[in-house]
């Protein structure tokens, strides 16, 4: 048995996409302009947290919505093919259980920092975050 739940889909296997958010992701068209990147870094940062690095791979295309202008590069073209293959082949992450330990793997560059937390050798959850501005100071 599962159960829809704000975007999710929960059932006894753990926490999984829902396919119907997925299919949105899978037709969205090419970018036009930066309110159509926003849209879909929206829609795709919904469900970061089942694709590992996240922020890596979307990096270029955030880099098009800091510009002044709209300009979609290939680099950009290459992250929103790869965001969209991530999400369809999302993994099903187990549901926390707080009365067993937990594993966090973790790692840093000069860049950014990712992890991602483990239960019994399986995904419960993962992080990215690309640094920017006075984070890029601190050491990593």
């Amino acid at each position: 048995m599962s159960w829809k739940f704000l975007g999710y889909i929960i059932s006894g296997r753990g926490i999984s996409v829902d396919q119907d958010k997925i299919e949105a992701v899978k037709s969205w068209p090419i970018p036009k302009n930066i309110t159509e990147v926003r849209g879909f870094h929206g829609l795709a940062s919904f469900y970061r947290r089942f694709i590992k690095n996240f922020s890596a791979v979307a990096s270029p295309i955030t880099e098009c919505m800091k510009k002044g202008e709209f300009k979609w590069t290939e680099n950009a073209q290459q992250a929103f093919k790869m965001i969209k293959k991530l999400l369809c082949e999302a993994p099903i992450l187990r549901l926390p259980n707080f009365n067993c330990l937990f594993k966090v793997e973790c790692d840093a560059n000069g860049i950014g920092v990712r992890a991602m937390l483990i239960k019994e050798k399986k995904p419960v959850a993962y992080f990215s975050e690309k640094l920017s501005g006075a984070k890029l100071s601190y050491s990593t």
